[in-house]
């Protein structure tokens, strides 16, 4: 799953968050799986692969600057990690950074759309 994981379980940022914490929490009690978290960070060095409560949470840092450039380095990151990995299928959550990355990632893959960006874009200010 490459998704916006809470850095800490106790403290969840946001809905996204939230969902993705509780999902993870249940997948990872299925029997039989390898279920890895990929987490982007902004201008964060990259952690180490960390196994914990039945899944393995994976740290990569996010570049800042340009979105063209970001996107192409973590599309770079995203993939040799999953080259390691091998996975089955590959779940992002959201249509933002990490949806777009998975998107075109070239392991079978599905994408899960939170809210409608038209009508969430109302609620903030320009």
């Amino acid at each position: 799953m490459v998704a916006d994981y809470p850095e800490s379980g106790d403290t969840l940022d946001g809905g996204l968050q939230a969902v993705t914490h509780y999902l993870v929490r249940a997948m990872s009690k299925i029997k039989d799986s390898d279920l890895h978290v990929v987490s982007f960070r902004l201008n964060r060095a990259p952690t180490k692969s960390v196994e914990s409560e039945g899944f393995t949470r994976h740290g990569v840092p996010q570049q800042s600057f340009g979105a063209l450039t970001a996107y192409k380095r973590s599309q770079k990151s995203l993939n040799r990690l999953l080259m390691e990995l091998q996975p089955d299928i590959v779940h992002g959550q959201g249509v933002g950074h990490d949806g777009i990355i998975v998107a075109r990632c070239k392991f079978p893959h599905v994408l899960t759309v939170h809210g409608i960006l038209q009508e969430e874009s109302r609620h903030f200010p320009t």
